[in-house]
């Protein structure tokens, strides 16, 4: 193997060989592009998914919000009432084995239980948002389960540039209606809402289709979370199981 090519403007004089490249690629797809090669073909992801349905118009995709809906109803109907024997159920009790459960109790006696969810909460380290430089955003941001997920996922697709990057990880927050952050962080909402709302964001390519179905999914996402808590004691060991045509995803 050759030994890298030097580079004076870096801090140890050397670079690897595909910096170049990468600097120009198609991460950031709003900046200046070059003649170099791409490292690797970029898959158009967003199209195969649209290629799910008939088409992508938001008719389809307010369909399927109220089919999800028509589900959820279903399900927590069943829960205020539980089906007698005669009806299709949709919601199904779930206990573990004999085996599984004594399996279990012999690993929490060896100290082997997962960690607590609301240790996710905890804000990620000086370190970390030292090196990214994210050290001055909104709370709800830094939580580690959001920033190491989220955020790290959308580093991962890319972005416009780099505010549209900041944007987009903003409005995938909403997933996180389920753990709760609603509750916990005052600015979570305003944040939210905010960069579903930009002007620059949805001026983009793909910007305005993804903030209009981040709004449909945030319609589904706080009527299942608003279900939840209302229903929250009458849950326990029970899981949705249904089979029939009119629920099916």
């Amino acid at each position: 193997m050759g030994e890298p090519a030097k580079a004076p403007n870096t801090p140890n004089g050397f670079y690897p060989p595909g910096i170049q490249r990468f600097q120009h690629s198609s991460y950031f797809w709003g900046l200046p592009d070059s003649l170099a090669v791409h490292i690797q073909q970029i898959d158009p992801g967003n199209e195969s998914v649209r290629r799910i349905f008939p088409d992508y118009s938001p008719k389809t995709w307010a369909a399927v919000l109220d089919t999800a809906i028509e589900c959820l109803n279903k399900v927590y109907g069943q829960i205020e009432h539980p089906a007698s024997d005669s009806e299709e159920k949709y919601v199904t009790e779930v206990v573990l084995s004999q085996e599984l459960a004594a399996w279990r109790e012999e690993q929490h006696q060896a100290g082997r239980k997962l960690r607590s969810k609301g240790q996710g909460l905890a804000r990620i380290s000086d370190t970390v948002s030292g090196i990214l430089n994210v050290g001055d955003w909104p709370p709800c941001l830094l939580a580690s389960s959001a920033f190491y997920g989220c955020f790290f996922t959308n580093m991962l697709i890319g972005a416009h540039d780099p505010y549209l990057l900041y944007s987009n990880y903003c409005t995938d927050m909403g997933f996180f209606i389920e753990h709760g952050y609603h509750h916990v962080f005052l600015e979570f909402n305003s944040i939210l809402y905010a960069e579903i709302a930009s002007p620059r964001a949805r001026e983009t390519l793909g910007g305005n289709e993804r903030r209009h179905m981040t709004a449909l999914g945030l319609t589904y996402t706080r009527y299942k979370v608003a279900l939840e808590e209302k229903h929250a004691k009458s849950l326990t060991n029970k899981t949705a199981g249904y089979r029939g045509t009119s629920c099916s995803p």
